[in-house]
């Protein structure tokens, strides 16, 4: 394209705010009432498609040919990544979410804080669970590790792709961080709850399931 022979490449002019637009270089024409154009720049046939064919072919034909191969390229990376993530990742995910839906009730008596054995995908698995199981009552918060040895309290969604969620974080406690979310919760260890009340965090798991557990009794 003009703005790169690449996808990175045009990707880098995109976030740069480079247009690709530029005067004709390849023809002149004093009928034409405009002097610039998107002209790729830069295009190597021969490393790109080899001496033979890029001889062969046409200008328009190269064009077609490099942009069907980094095309085709790109599709099968992509299709990789997908065969890896649901291989490696949400597959298994639907164990860990099984087990902390069975156990419940061993992370609150209510039955409504499911505590995950690590962060994973788990909203799909959860409500596929909770209908196949009856589950009853439904969780209204998920915990889970996150990546720096924090807890994280998320509310459940309504539906797995939702913005609104079964029972947001209270709202007395949104927008709050660290000593004064301690102070309002009169919870210790409080990192953050969102704005939305959609998420929170503790710095240890005894505070997201204390936090969690005032949550089911509050606004």
């Amino acid at each position: 394209s003009p703005c790169g022979n690449s996808v990175q490449e045009m990707w880098a002019s995109m976030v740069q705010g480079r247009s690709g637009i530029a005067r004709l270089t390849r023809f002149e024409d004093p009928n034409l009432s405009v002097a610039a154009a998107g002209e790729v720049k830069n295009f190597d046939s021969e490393s790109l498609l080899g001496r033979k064919a890029g001889r062969r072919m046409g200008l328009f034909m190269q064009y077609a040919v490099v942009a069907a191969d980094q095309a085709m390229e790109m599709a099968g990376s992509e299709f990789v990544a997908a065969v890896k993530y649901y291989g490696l990742s949400w597959l298994p995910a639907r164990k860990h979410v099984e087990e902390a839906l069975a156990a419940a009730a061993d992370a609150h008596p209510s039955g409504k804080i499911i505590k995950l054995p690590c962060y994973c995908p788990w909203k799909e698995h959860l409500f596929e669970l909770e209908e196949e199981k009856g589950a009853d009552p439904k969780p209204l918060y998920a915990l889970y590790e996150d990546d720096k040895g924090a807890w994280r309290i998320q509310a459940i969604p309504l539906t797995p792709s939702s913005f609104e969620n079964r029972k947001p974080l209270p709202a007395a406690w949104r927008g709050v961080r660290d000593a004064e979310l301690d102070k309002v919760s009169g919870i210790d260890g409080c990192i953050f709850v969102h704005a939305a009340g959609f998420i929170g965090g503790n710095k240890t798991y005894e505070g997201a399931l204390a936090m969690a557990a005032k949550a089911l009794e509050m606004d």
